[in-house]
């Protein structure tokens, strides 16, 4: 099969080729073919059409327009000229109807109902007799007379113009060269009979038999695999792969997968014989597994939740009993409270220890304050030290003393005290691993730098740039401790990307990572400033959000999270432009974990801003781990982001699943945008799949019952949290399974076409509602069925008040409307700076300029607002002023 497949039996070249099907087994064969086809095109078909018209010019006979016609008309010439040697010319001059019946037998005439009398039958066969050549007897004149009639009949249909029968010269080589004709025709037909064009080559005109063996010649090289290629799909065929390999033909599936879809028949009919002999499997469809795993998937949520209840109410009944064993100090407990005689949990706890940790069994508390809170002595179940990585040993001391079971949750990597690697020394380590949403090119950086494969990089749905490196120009003078720190175009810079997000992005959280401590003071002195002069900017700024924005040095990120980073590094360039090479406490010892600890703060997006990139640093001159992981960070965030290169075992992509290529090939089909594999390393998806309206997205991720969740030992993890997972990333998840796809693969095609769907239009309204949220109306086209124009509702009529054509499906409708008369433009002088006007001219201005009535858009009204005001400049402060006084009037518009 794949030799046959290699002869190119089932590219879309062969099946155009007229050689296709065509009934040549051996070499020799062929040979004949090409060796016909040319003589006939070179030698017989020439001569043969030039008879033809030298015989109608000389016999006026019509042109034969096929050979078929051709052979008929020299049939005729060759009756014709039998008749003459019997008879004389006049015969042909009218119908010898007469003289047939005259010569026939009574019977004869009887049969055909022919009464005519004796003296007319006797001139008749005096006429008969007549016209027979001289010398020339006879034996049965009726017979001779019924060839004549005949022949009078053809030469009549091949000659309008009448008059007597003539044969034209050399009437012999004529048939010869007929014959030949004949021949190769003949020869070819059998050959051709099962191609697409079929035999019947005599039965072509000229013109159409020229051009079908042109084509044959012009395709002559396909003779050469021809009989070995047709000699293979005839053994395939007779060994029962007849339906594969019109299956393959139709498909024109490559040489590289015929083996794979061979296998795939072949597993096919096992299912099949599987089915055969337990019916019972075939229930399982897609629809009853998928919903088999919901439920699971319900009431596996359930019983988690419901594990809290009963924690909580078996806690309760515990604390009933020991309150009710210790009676004595439960009460005296109580009576210290009620009377005010209660000083501190340390002091309860040494002189009621059998109650007071039981009413308060979870105690958070600093490391350092632990000593005020518990006597001494090992009283505590567990103890969790968490958040200890800049502690030292002598710290959190106290607080591991005091437990019968000690579970410390740190990042030995990040630690820049002395406390996490001491303790890893001495406790067993349990290696976690963590959901990378971060730039692949961050995540493959942490890798190196320690975390390996702890880091998971699951598949985004969006693929966008999360990581970018901005180097600005900042110089300075070295301070006294011979530091160019702090340069105010980094801090403007910081500055613009804070105020940016905060308009652009923000339902995203955002932390300033300094290096230098004191950049991160007057960075956020800076922003404050900003946020004081733009009250449009007040609601990101609000201190009271889950996650505030915030600033801070590397010495403060321990347990800080943000979605997205801002890393500054703080240092600048002399005036003469040299870099110093001393980057504060990231050259000192224990720097590289500050800096990793500054990396992992951002959960997903990471911009760096220096003063100087990479190749402005001689690396003979960084010596310290932590400066040259500095190095490393700027080159990797000056890459432009690509294609990464696969890091699976052996460099190789795991060979995708039959099945997922058949249900993304349908996908396609619908015009869909599919991916198989998406993903690298160990983390793939086996098939992800967008829709055209949004190119720049994922929507769906299909999962299979594939090797990798068949080797999860866990159902918890395998049907439950690996879907969740993706969902938190943003995800559609649909579960496919080997058996519904066996079984009803168009049925698996359609429930992703129509998740796909769904997520599409899903997305759409959320990012429409998002926009009406930050006062932005937008306008959103929602999808419709992707292949399938009868779902597109009709367009409506034409209104005439609108003078224009109403919309069709999948276009915005718009309306034109006509400006009212605006009142009196407010007092407000145009061309001043904008931090010149106040909020309430801003709002006059803007609420005078929309009382003309006409439908517009943040971008517009932001628009007029510039050219009422005269601002020609842009940047980040004027964009907030102005936004801040559009927004401020949009949601006042709304409630109105």
């Amino acid at each position: 099969l794949v030799r046959c497949a290699g002869l190119g039996a089932f590219t879309a070249a062969t099946r155009s080729s007229p050689w296709h099907g065509a009934e040549i087994l051996t070499a020799e064969r062929a040979r004949r073919a090409r060796a016909t086809v040319t003589r006939l095109l070179d030698e017989v078909l020439p001569e043969v059409r030039d008879e033809v018209r030298r015989v109608a010019e000389s016999t006026g006979l019509t042109p034969a327009a096929t050979a078929a016609q051709w052979g008929e008309q020299l049939q005729m010439l060759a009756g014709v000229r039998g008749a003459l040697d019997v008879f004389q010319p006049i015969v042909f001059e009218r119908s010898a109807a007469d003289l047939v019946a005259a010569t026939a037998t009574a019977q004869w005439r009887a049969e055909r109902g022919i009464d005519m009398p004796g003296s007319v039958r006797r001139r008749l066969r005096k006429q008969a007799k007549d016209v027979l050549r001289p010398g020339r007897p006879v034996e049965d004149l009726h017979a001779a007379l019924v060839e004549v009639q005949a022949q009078r009949e053809i030469w009549q249909a091949h000659c309008p113009a009448g008059g007597w029968p003539r044969i034209p010269e050399g009437l012999a080589a004529v048939e010869r060269g007929h014959a030949s004709l004949l021949a190769d025709l003949t020869s070819l037909d059998e050959v051709l009979v099962t191609t697409t064009g079929g035999a019947g080559l005599a039965d072509a005109t000229w013109d159409e038999l020229v051009e079908r063996l042109a084509r044959l010649r012009q395709d002559e090289d396909a003779l050469d695999t021809l009989p070995e290629r047709t000699a293979l799909l005839r053994n395939l065929d007779n060994q029962g792969l007849g339906d594969l390999l019109e299956d393959l033909q139709a498909r024109r599936v490559p040489s590289n997968l015929v083996g794979p879809e061979l296998e795939l028949a072949w597993w096919t009919t096992v299912f099949e014989e599987i089915l055969r002999a337990d019916p019972a499997l075939a229930g399982y469809d897609g629809n009853a597994l998928a919903r088999l795993v919901e439920e699971f998937r319900t009431l596996d949520r359930r019983y988690v939740a419901d594990r809290a209840l009963l924690a909580l109410a078996a806690a309760r009944e515990d604390l009933r009993t020991r309150l009710r064993a210790a009676e004595d100090q439960t009460q005296a407990l109580f009576a210290d409270v009620v009377e005010h005689r209660f000083t501190g949990l340390r002091q309860a706890v040494e002189r009621y220890p059998a109650v007071t940790r039981h009413l308060r069994p979870c105690l958070v508390a600093s490391a350092m304050l632990v000593p005020h809170v518990l006597p001494p002595g090992r009283g505590e179940d567990l103890v969790i030290l968490d958040a200890a990585g800049h502690m030292g040993t002598e710290t959190v001391v106290s607080a591991v003393s005091r437990g019968r079971q000690v579970l410390v949750v740190g990042d030995v990597r990040c630690a820049s005290g002395t406390a996490l690697p001491a303790l890893a020394e001495v406790l067993p380590s349990v290696g976690l691993n963590a959901e990378s949403r971060r730039d692949p090119r961050l995540t493959s950086f942490l890798a190196r730098y320690g975390y390996g494969d702890r880091l998971a990089e699951i598949p985004l749905p969006q693929a966008q740039s999360l990581l970018r490196l901005d180097v600005v120009d900042g110089s300075g003078m070295p301070a006294a401790h011979g530091l160019v720190e702090s340069t105010q175009a980094e801090v403007d810079h910081v500055v613009e990307l804070v105020l940016e997000h905060a308009l652009t992005r923000p339902e995203e959280s955002l932390a300033v990572v300094t290096v230098a401590p004191a950049h991160a003071d007057r960075v956020r002195e800076a922003v404050l400033t900003e946020v004081r002069a733009n009250p449009a900017l007040e609601r990101f700024f609000r201190t009271d959000r889950p996650e505030p924005f915030t600033v801070v040095d590397l010495a403060g990120v321990q347990g800080l999270t943000r979605e997205a980073v801002v890393l500054s590094v703080g240092y600048g360039r002399t005036p003469h432009g040299r870099v110093l090479h001393r980057f504060g406490d990231v050259s000192e010892p224990g720097g590289e974990a500050l800096l990793l600890e500054g990396l992992g703060a951002g959960r997903r997006r990471l911009t760096v801003v220096s003063c100087f990139a990479a190749d402005q640093l001689d690396p003979a001159r960084l010596r310290a781990p932590g400066a040259q992981m500095l190095a490393d960070l700027l080159t990797v965030a000056a890459e432009e982001p690509g294609e990464r290169v696969d890091d699976a075992p052996g460099g190789r992509q795991p060979q995708p699943d039959r099945l997922v290529l058949d249900l993304a090939e349908q996908l396609w089909r619908h015009g869909l945008l599919v991916e198989v594999g998406h993903g690298t390393g160990h983390h793939r998806i086996p098939l992800v799949v967008g829709h055209p309206d949004l190119p720049r997205e994922k929507l769906v991720a299909v999962l299979t019952d594939d090797e990798a969740y068949v080797a999860e030992p866990s159902v918890r993890v395998r049907d439950r949290q690996v879907a969740e997972r993706l969902e938190r990333l943003g995800w559609t998840v649909v579960q496919v399974w080997s058996a519904a796809a066996f079984l009803d693969p168009q049925g698996e095609a359609d429930a992703i076409l129509d998740a796909t769907v769904q997520a599409c239009q899903a997305r759409l309204v959320a990012r429409q509602r998002r926009s009406i949220s930050q006062g932005v109306p937008t306008r959103v086209t929602l999808p419709a069925s992707v292949d399938d124009p009868d779902d597109e509702e009709p367009a409506p009529q034409e209104v005439p008040s609108q003078r224009r054509a109403a919309p069709s499906a999948g276009e915005a409708a718009v309306v034109t409307q006509v400006p009212r008369q605006r009142g009196p433009r407010p007092p407000v002088e145009a061309g001043l700076p904008v931090a010149a006007y106040s909020d309430d001219q801003l709002d006059d201005l803007v609420a005078w300029i929309a009382s003309d009535g006409v439908e517009r858009d943040i971008d517009e009204l932001a628009s007029r607002l510039r050219e009422e005001l005269g601002l020609t400049r842009r940047g980040t402060r004027v964009d907030a002023v102005v936004l801040g006084a559009v927004t401020r009037y949009a949601p006042a518009a709304r409630r109105a």
